[in-house]
């Protein structure tokens, strides 16, 4: 309706008005000169010149005649002006935008006024610019509310959402076993949430996406399942907690710019800013709803007044246009300066929000990092940590010890795998994740930890421990399986990999090995040219790998070279946990036909990212970090394994469950503000069953490995180990 009226019944009424003046000037003009032509002495047949206009012909009264048409032709013009403003302001009634005058404020700096769209000046950078139409964004459709108000169907402003039609588990005999197990797997997934568990949330999703791959319903829960965690994890970091409360607006604005400034330059696709700053507004609504960034940010108490800021934010925001990042920066502290008003929170709350969920919704792997989780990248590049040494585990109770690192201090206080956290210098771990528990053990070298922890069967007992420098091998378990096999576990790839991985293989080579089994399960992957150069060692010419940023470009491939090959007969194991670099190995030495792989279809990464540090305003200090894609890579046959995975062989069950594993192993800037409670000394735990990949001979993969080790000895006259070139 508001088209047809603005842009087609007026111009046509303005037409039609315009043409009867024009006649109606002209009509006159007519009669005047045949009733009066003999008196200014014309001549008439070139009436209709002066009809149109050329009145130097006419003399002396003909003046009174072209002041009469004149005026006429000025009606004309204004009546043109005056449809042309009714027509302007019936886009603005009917589109429902009133114009606003904005002062944004930065610290305790004006910026100057924005009339009607905020987005067009950008505050401290530069002054105002026109406005542009308003254009509508994108639908925000996530499910989100404050947790006082939590229901799966509804989001933030009460719009209802689809909900996903889940069939009964006691009546599925008309459907297929793949239907039946997703909805069972939504099911679980939906109860999980209504508890808000949401690592537990996250590692049940991502097992799930391992079976129902590339399905949108578990992509989507999943994602909006990380959103939330996310944010559990930033407000249990002591230095996104820093960063929050000690650093000024204007200083975090110089962060934002620095984040958007990256994304800009390196990521492998072009940002959209209108999507980006929709998914910064939906990261903001999901704080909203969490407990931990309501109490840190002091409005627990104001749960009343969340959902109405957020109806206005939408009312205001939802036909912004935003084409630049600087749009987008202003969009977010306009949206930041009525939060302030609105709920009595702090912008720089707002505008951090904003940055995480912009950076950590481009794409799975690219993610915003507190500096601590910068420290955690660099350590697990070098193999070099400060801390207790042992990785977590969490399930519904307490965390518990998934693996102790050799020769760490945890491992001479006695700790060992399975064993039960109970606290951390007399604070609680009852409910606590991983990464939870981990920052609570994180801390300066040679400072004291303080444990209560519990052994299957036993009581439980006080455990100081001092923190230290540890060296964590990527090469574990080397062995021989049997006279000709040999075997090792390599758990990432860091910079000590190759160096290691070639000191491993000569130590088997002098206990006689001449078939060797690689084991890449649960291998998160790691650093790609340590990748690329662990395929060259088994591999004497082609290629290892390609990377490109779009499908259609010839990229940049990676090829072996014939400087000292091992060409032992090659086993590789892998499963849904052997990802990224590990399936660069793994896809090579496939496509080559180098090896037998053996397991589980992999995890499925199939991009390279980069990690920054960033600085923000403190220049030369690293306050925060950020990871960006920056390329796909695609094996020597030129498939792409990103939400396939390498498909192994010969596929064996895998019965090693997915493992969300932590580190505990860094320094740290503060303390986390958690009160402490008392310790549970008294209560004892069921204590799981710590199942990692290992060389025992009853391992199904290795039972396999053995006997396919086997099989390619029995095929060759005289195995080779190494040759030097």
């Amino acid at each position: 309706m508001r088209f047809f009226f603005s842009y087609l019944l007026l111009p046509l009424l303005l037409g039609f008005l315009s043409l009867v003046l024009w006649v109606v000037a002209n009509v006159f003009c007519l009669f005047f000169l045949t009733c009066y032509g003999s008196q200014v002495r014309i001549d008439h047949s070139r009436l209709w010149t002066v009809v149109l206009g050329d009145y130097s012909l006419i003399k002396g009264n003909i003046m009174f005649l072209s002041a009469i048409r004149k005026y006429l032709m000025r009606i004309s013009t204004n009546c043109f002006m005056l449809v042309v403003f009714f027509a302007s302001a019936s886009d603005m009634l009917f589109a429902q935008q009133p114009l606003r005058f904005v002062t944004p404020l930065v610290g305790n700096n004006t910026v100057g006024e924005v009339q009607g769209n905020p987005l067009r000046s950008r505050p401290i950078v530069k002054p105002a610019v026109p406005l542009s139409p308003a254009k509508s964004l994108p639908a925000d459709t996530a499910d989100v509310v404050p947790h006082l108000y939590f229901t799966p169907s509804t989001n933030v402003l009460g719009t209802k959402v689809p909900p996903v039609v889940l069939t009964p588990i006691s009546d599925t005999s008309n459907l297929p076993d793949e239907q039946t197990s997703l909805d069972a797997i939504l099911r679980e997934g939906a109860r999980l949430e209504a508890e808000r568990r949401w690592a537990d949330v996250c590692k049940f999703y991502d097992e799930a996406i391992q079976i129902h791959r590339n399905n949108p319903a578990l992509t989507e829960r999943h994602a909006n399942a990380r959103r939330r965690y996310d944010v559990v994890c930033r407000y249990h970091d002591s230095s996104f907690v820093n960063l929050l409360l000690k650093a000024s607006m204007t200083d975090n604005l110089v962060l934002f710019d620095e984040v958007t400034t990256k994304i800009q330059s390196d990521h492998i696709d072009a940002p959209h800013w209108s999507q980006l700053f929709s998914d910064g507004l939906r990261s903001l609504e999901i704080a909203l709803s969490e407990q931990s960034f309501l109490k840190t940010n002091g409005i627990e108490n104001r749960v009343e007044l969340i959902v109405p800021f957020l109806q206005s934010v939408h009312n205001v925001a939802d036909n912004w246009q935003i084409e630049k990042p600087d749009e987008m920066r202003n969009g977010v502290i306009y949206v930041a300066q009525m939060a302030e008003r609105s709920i009595g929170i702090s912008q720089v709350a707002v505008l951090l929000e904003f940055m995480c969920g912009v950076a950590n919704s481009l794409d799975p792997y690219t993610a915003f990092l507190t500096k601590n989780q910068l420290n955690d990248q660099y350590s697990m590049i070098d193999g070099r940590y400060v801390g207790l040494g042992v990785e977590l585990n969490s399930d519904r109770q307490t965390p518990f010890i998934g693996r102790v690192i050799a020769g760490s201090p945890a491992q001479e206080a006695g700790l060992v795998d399975g064993d039960r956290i109970l606290s951390v210098n007399n604070t609680p771990t009852q409910g606590l994740d991983a990464h939870q528990t981990g920052d609570l053990l994180q801390g300066e070298i040679n400072t004291v930890a303080l444990l209560m922890v519990q052994t299957q069967g036993q009581q439980p007992r006080r455990v100081e421990i001092k923190r230290r420098p540890i060296e964590v091998p990527s090469v574990e378990d080397a062995r021989m399986l049997n006279q000709t096999t040999g075997y090792f576990r390599l758990t990432c790839f860091q910079s000590t990999t190759t160096e290691e991985v070639r000191r491993t293989l000569w130590n088997l080579h002098n206990l006689g090995m001449q078939c060797l089994v690689i084991d890449l399960r649960h291998n998160p992957g790691g650093l790609f040219p340590v990748a690329v150069d662990v395929v060259n060692m088994f591999i004497d010419n082609g290629t290892i790998v390609s990377t490109r940023v779009h499908p259609q470009d010839n990229g940049t491939p990676y090829y072996a070279t014939p400087n000292g090959t091992w060409t032992v007969p090659l086993v590789v194991l892998i499963d849904r946990n052997s990802a990224s670099a590990s399936e660069i190995f793994a896809g090579a030495i496939r496509d080559h036909k180098r090896g037998i792989v053996i397991g589980n279809r992999s995890y499925g990464k199939g991009t390279v990212q980069t990690v920054h540090s960033l600085h923000g305003a403190a220049v030369g200090t690293r306050i925060a970090g950020l990871k960006v894609t920056i390329q796909k890579y695609y094996s020597p046959s030129g498939l792409s394994c990103s939400g396939v995975g390498v498909v192994p062989d010969i596929e064996v069950s895998d019965l090693l469950p997915s493992i969300d594993t932590h580190i505990v192993a860094r320094p740290i800037d503060g303390q986390i503000d958690i009160r402490a409670g008392p310790t549970s000394q008294q209560q004892t735990f069921q204590l799981p069953q710590v199942r990692r990949p290992s060389s025992s001979p009853a391992d199904p993969c290795i039972l396999q490995a053995v006997e396919t080790a086997k099989q390619m000895l029995s095929t060759l006259a005289k195995p080779m180990t190494y040759q030097a070139r």
